[in-house]
Order: structure tokens, then C-alpha cells, then sequence
């Protein structure tokens, strides 16, 4: 996982708790500072996974492994894969 993916996932909580707060919110009984921190931290990891989605890392690691033949019996999957590594 990519820094900017962290970064992405903290403005999507804070897109999904404000969306919420402004959905649900009665005027007459607004939301305290407490309900909106602790409706933050509930939306926090379903907006990392919606980040995790954008990540371009498991695509590059499935990509590199894709390279590697673990048919061959000459060599251990250890030794292919650092052949790969070593190739970049």
C-alpha cells in the first residue's frame, strides 16, 4: 500500500462522516463533536478499502510474479522470483 492511498482513504472518511452528518442530521438535534469523531472513525475503514481499490501496487506485484515460470523443475520458486527482482 502506497502513502497516497492512506491520504485518500482519511478524504474519503471525511467525504462519507460529512455526508452523512448532512443526510441524517436534524436540526433540532445536531450532532455532537463526539458523534461526528466517532462517525469518522466508523467511516475510516470502509474508505480504506474503497482507497485499497485505487492502489496501483497489487497490480505492479501481480504483474512482476506473472513473469516468473514456476513450472520449470531446474530452479526453487526462490531462485526464479530473485531472478525477476534482479531483471528490473
Amino acid at each position: 500500500m502506497q502513502n497516497k492511498t492512506f491520504s485518500m482513504a482519511v478524504f474519503i472518511a471525511a467525504l462519507l462522516s460529512i455526508g452523512c452528518v448532512l443526510i441524517f442530521e436534524d436540526p433540532a438535534r445536531p450532532f455532537t463533536v463526539g458523534q461526528s469523531i466517532a462517525l469518522y472513525a466508523l467511516a475510516f475503514l470502509p474508505a480504506l478499502g474503497i482507497a485499497m481499490l485505487f492502489d496501483p501496487y497489487p497490480a505492479s506485484v501481480k504483474a512482476k510474479y506473472l513473469k516468473v515460470n514456476f513450472y520449470t523443475q531446474d530452479k526453487t520458486a526462490e531462485e526464479l522470483v530473485a531472478e525477476v527482482e534482479q531483471q528490473k
